[in-house]
C-alpha cells in the first residue's frame, strides 16, 4: 500500500513539474514569435512599400494568433475569423 502511494505521489509530482515546464517553454516560444513578427512589422513601417502590404497583413494575423490564449485561438479560428461577430 505504501509503495502504491509513493508511486502515485511521484507520478503527480512528475506531471506537475512537466506541466510547469511545458507552460514556461510555450511562454518563451510565444515571446520569440512576438519579437519576430514585431520586427517584420517595424521593417514594413520603416519602408512603407505598397508591395509589402500582404506580408504586413499576414504578420499581424500571426502576431494576434501567437499572443492569444487557447480559447481565443479557437474563437479566432472559427467564428471570429473575419474579424466580426457571428451572423444572427
Amino acid at each position: 500500500m505504501k509503495l502504491l502511494r509513493w508511486i502515485f505521489g511521484a507520478l503527480v509530482g512528475v506531471l506537475v513539474v512537466g506541466f510547469i515546464g511545458f507552460n514556461v517553454a510555450i511562454a518563451a516560444f510565444r515571446d520569440r514569435l512576438f519579437d519576430l513578427y514585431m520586427h517584420e512589422l517595424d521593417a514594413w513601417a520603416a519602408a512603407a512599400d505598397p508591395k509589402t502590404i500582404q506580408n504586413v497583413v499576414e504578420s499581424c494575423g500571426r502576431l494576434v494568433m501567437t499572443q492569444a490564449g487557447w480559447f481565443e485561438r479557437i474563437q479566432l479560428s472559427t467564428f471570429l475569423r473575419d474579424g466580426g461577430s457571428p451572423k444572427k
